[in-house]
């Protein structure tokens, strides 16, 4: 339905039974996956599921309608493994929504849940969330403990564009907003690095949108972690042209620019963000502080965080923020300009 409520189509589903793991018990759970094509433009669109003669509630999500700017809200790592904890990051969601008047996009820098084929933490985290992931586009990088003893309810929680490297569905892909070109990186895949790049350099090489985006989980450039073969991707984004590199997997907020492995001024080169932690549930100390040659802004009191990104024509705008008694406080703020 469109937002006058005229029917707009009818929209078969797919099927795909897999195991998983709940407590102590293997059971079977059962994951539809839909795509709608050729949708116009509207404010909003109404939907509802229906199971033989049964139907959901009606839901409605919005579609980009605005060319000019399109904002992203930010998180790094929920992780979480028992309730309380996913009811914090609705918390810090919710406290996103009140610091911008509008999200666009919302983005998940990877370890969703602590133990990857345990179904009762996607429980919790889908019973937090639930009417917020059902009215509203969620996108998210596959983290180290998404895969914990597989990634199968991960693969089948999410259903992204197919345009990826063959066999990482829903881990490796890229997307369009207005203002730029959006990549997918698996980082769980080493093996598929090299085959990655090759992907990365033909899909920037074809874009005449203005930005280019890296959504990843483990960290280039981060303050706890120190993964050189992750580190040495920098050689690849900086010879595609990258210019933002979104991350998580470090549980500590920081954001650096760097080139041929030298911190510059932001806008000179890449600038690398860690979304830090954003339900609480699990905090890491800066390690070997002199050694990390690429610090530059850090925020590594135990909060959570999030941040907002506002891509225009021209410009990147970020506002990070972290959660204290309940109220969201501005602890860092950049722009990134076009170096077009």
């Amino acid at each position: 339905l469109d937002d006058n409520m005229g029917i707009i189509g009818e929209y078969d589903t797919s099927l795909e039974i897999i195991q998983v793991l709940n407590d102590s018990d293997i059971q079977n759970i059962y994951s539809y996956k839909g795509l709608m094509n050729n949708l116009k433009d509207s404010n909003y669109f109404y939907y509802m599921i229906k199971s033989n003669n049964k139907y959901s509630k009606l839901r409605k999500f919005s579609s980009f309608t605005d060319s000019k700017e399109t904002v992203v809200a930010y998180f790094g790592d929920p992780q979480g493994y028992i309730q309380s904890q996913y009811d914090e990051f609705k918390n810090t969601y919710s406290q996103a929504v009140i610091a911008t008047d509008k999200i666009d996009i919302n983005y998940i820098a990877g370890d969703i849940v602590d133990t990857g084929d345990r179904w009762a933490e996607w429980q919790f985290f889908n019973q937090a969330m639930e009417n917020i992931l059902n009215e509203n586009i969620f996108v998210t990088a596959i983290g180290n403990h998404d895969v914990k003893n597989g990634a199968s309810i991960y693969t089948n929680s999410f259903n992204y564009p197919k345009n990826g490297i063959e066999g990482l569905e829903e881990r490796n892909f890229y997307f369009d907003i207005p203002q730029g070109r959006i990549a997918v990186w698996d980082s769980e895949k080493p093996s598929t690095f090299e085959e990655q790049s090759t992907w990365l350099k033909e899909i920037m090489k074809d874009t005449e949108l203005g930005f280019k985006i890296v959504f990843m989980h483990r960290s280039a450039y981060p303050m706890s972690y120190d993964e050189e073969y992750i580190r040495n991707l920098s050689k690849v984004f900086e010879e595609v042209g990258i210019d933002l590199v979104l991350s998580g997997h470090d549980h500590i907020y920081s954001r650096t620019t760097m080139i041929r492995d030298e911190k510059i001024e932001i806008g000179e080169g890449i600038t690398y963000i860690v979304g830090g932690s954003s339900s609480g549930s699990k905090y890491y100390d800066t390690q070997y502080e002199d050694e990390r040659y690429w610090k530059d802004v850090v925020y590594d009191d135990n909060n959570p965080v999030f941040t907002i990104l506002t891509f225009r024509e021209k410009s990147i705008s970020g506002k990070g923020y972290y959660i204290q008694d309940g109220e969201h406080i501005l602890m860092d703020e950049y722009i990134i300009k076009n170096k077009n």
